[in-house]
């Protein structure tokens, strides 16, 4: 998540939360903003790019990200870091 949300700047569009741009993965990478969804989708494409195992987690109004480490498992949070 450091190099997704702290090199790369990726982020939650927490301003215009409602834009429709917030779900079109090209415009999300052109703005590093968007929707919970739309994050994760990104993060997770990330993670099994390098071999995590990463899944995606379905919050009530949110969206989050699984990664299993070892034995335990760690929740990520695309829209917050």
């Amino acid at each position: 998540t450091q190099f997704f949300h702290g090199e790369l700047g990726f982020a939650g569009n927490l301003n215009n939360y409602y834009a429709a741009d917030n779900s079109f993965i090209h415009h999300v990478l052109e703005s590093r903003r968007g929707l919970p969804i739309s994050l994760a989708v990104l993060l997770l494409e990330l993670g099994e790019h390098i071999g995590l195992r990463v899944s995606g987690v379905a919050f009530p109004g949110h969206f989050l990200v699984k990664c299993k480490i070892g034995m335990g498992e760690v929740v990520l949070d695309p829209f917050t870091g």
